[in-house]
């Protein structure tokens, strides 16, 4: 796998307001995802790996791999096979550094 640079498109506040309105449910209901963060050393530098998302919301935005949790799944375990499903990459050990609710 190369390191590439990219800029990063951010969504715009017009645009988050209207993924507010977009994906919003009559009968709300919880959906539990897991992102990662992957660091790479390269020289000096330390790198962020990032997708281009193929999907809505945010289609062709970079975002970090990530995705839905299944119901049989726990929160590692959905990244370690988000990662893999997103990035090819396969990983032994996974760190939680923080939950966001």
């Amino acid at each position: 796998m190369g390191l590439h640079s990219h800029e990063v498109k951010i969504p715009t506040h017009e645009g988050i307001d209207k993924l507010s309105t977009m994906y919003t449910y009559e009968y709300p209901h919880p959906a539990i995802t897991a992102d990662c963060i992957v660091f790479a050393k390269s020289g000096e530098d330390t790198k962020v790996l990032l997708i281009k998302r193929k999907n809505a919301p945010c289609k062709g935005y970079w975002a970090f791999p990530g995705g839905f949790m299944n119901i049989d799944e726990t929160t590692e375990e959905t990244a370690k096979r988000e990662l893999e499903e997103e990035t090819g990459l396969k990983v032994n050990e996974i760190y939680q550094s923080r939950s966001i609710l």
